[in-house]
């Protein structure tokens, strides 16, 4: 069972997941579970005021979306732009370069509160967040310790843990499956 080779209806996935996680050598549900988080994220602090920012740490803050912004840069690229109010009423700003889907997505948003987590970089006198991770539904937020995966040829860490989280099934099996492997 735990030996079970990896499929698209097993993970509610597309064929190019699979064949991304094939090239990592991850071809059963026992090398999926033994692909171990390289780190930990603590999103049980959840910040609302800049002034509590860590500039050093990944922040994870709840903050309304004032304003959205889509334009080209001088050198062609796309960059969007939005502006972040806190419950003080200071302003931080968000960058994406190569994302315009996102001011689409998002534009329903403004106004509305939302969670951001990521790196923060004080410049020119002001707080931003560049390429953040972001929450719009609040009721689906994880106020816990979350784990981090690495990327396996491009596939991201958020979309590996969705995974785990299908195979805690599995899990019943490891301890027999190492008995017997061991042996």
């Amino acid at each position: 069972m735990i030996t079970s080779k990896l499929t698209k209806q097993l993970l509610h996935t597309t064929d190019n997941y699979i064949k991304s996680l094939n090239k990592a050598n991850i071809i059963s549900v026992w090398d999926l579970l033994n692909h171990y988080p390289r780190s930990y994220e603590d999103r049980t602090n959840v910040l609302d005021d800049f002034s509590l920012i860590n500039i050093k740490e990944k922040n994870t803050i709840l903050v309304k979306l004032i304003s959205l912004d889509t334009k080209r840069t001088k050198n062609w690229k796309i960059l969007t732009k939005w502006v972040l109010e806190d419950k003080n009423w200071f302003y931080s700003e968000v960058v994406w370069f190569n994302r315009k889907y996102l001011a689409s997505q998002l534009s329903a948003f403004k106004q509305k509160q939302i969670l951001v987590s990521g790196k923060v970089k004080y410049d020119y006198w002001k707080v931003s967040f560049s390429s953040p991770e972001v929450q719009t539904d609040l009721s689906k937020v994880v106020w816990e310790i979350v784990p981090v995966y690495q990327e396996l040829n491009y596939v991201p860490s958020k979309w590996i843990l969705s995974k785990m989280k299908l195979l805690e099934s599995y899990i019943q099996y490891i301890e027999r499956f190492t008995r017997i492997y061991n042996k």
